[in-house]
């Protein structure tokens, strides 16, 4: 056998019927010359009975020490008993985060989530992670997909949280249906932002303003303009309220 070189793969001829040529120093990569004289570099292997063969690129396109470094991995990782091609084609196969997005909203949030957590979770993925991830296969969602999202909205380090919070909830059932490894959630290691909680107090002015326009609305909305005004009384909280019985 051979040792390839970029050359030495150019001036390989065409034959009636494709053929392969084996480089003799890394062991399982070659050259597959089709009758067209078209090339391509491959790596390949015997393991456990069964001989696995990756396409690497074709030549003309891949640089030869590119597709040689390609192989060289390709030919670890079936030696260590992974196979490159399912991996590939499990990756193609794989749904978008858009589409593990609207299983997450149909099919967990409605069942398991209150109503104001719903809102919330629904305005973190159709506001922030569907337009910046929604297009990435769930297989090939990287840490540093997320990490990126989280970093750009640090100007509103709150919202930010609680994004990369509803995604990581996102990645852990992904997981649970099968669409992930186990323990593989993108979201792990991302560090949060510090909050810092803000206390703040109508002014006179804003009382007075929010008082008239609590009376104009009380025709048209009793129920909530009570409510805003229980809220003002008590400083209860507003699910306190919400949830109030007369009893």
């Amino acid at each position: 056998m051979p040792k390839l070189t970029k050359r030495y793969v150019e001036n390989l001829p065409p034959r009636e019927k494709e053929y392969f040529v084996w480089d003799d120093i890394l062991k399982g990569f070659g050259a597959r010359v089709y009758p067209n004289g078209g090339k391509r570099y491959v790596a390949q292997l015997f393991r456990e009975g069964k001989t696995v063969r990756v396409q690497i690129g074709r030549h003309g396109v891949m640089p030869f020490e590119d597709a040689k470094a390609r192989a060289r991995q390709a030919i670890a990782d079936i030696d260590d008993g992974r196979n490159p091609n399912r991996e590939k084609e499990a990756e193609r196969l794989s749904p978008t985060v858009a589409q593990l997005a609207e299983r997450f909203l149909e099919e967990y949030v409605p069942l398991h989530c209150k109503p104001r957590t719903e809102v919330e979770y629904r305005h973190a993925v159709n506001r922030y992670i569907l337009p910046a991830l929604g297009v990435i296969k769930l297989t090939a969602l990287a840490r540093d997909d997320v990490a990126a999202l989280h970093h750009d909205m640090q100007d509103k380090p709150c919202q930010a949280n609680r994004t990369l919070g509803v995604l990581s909830k996102m990645m852990n059932l992904a997981e649970s249906w099968d669409l992930r490894p186990d323990r593989s959630n993108s979201c792990y290691h991302v560090r949060k932002y510090r909050e810092s909680k803000h206390e703040r107090f109508l002014t006179g002015e804003e009382l007075t303003r929010l008082g008239k326009a609590l009376d104009e609305e009380e025709p048209f909305a009793p129920s909530a303009v009570t409510a805003y005004r229980l809220l003002l009384y008590t400083g209860a909280q507003l699910s306190e309220i919400q949830t109030l019985k007369w009893e």
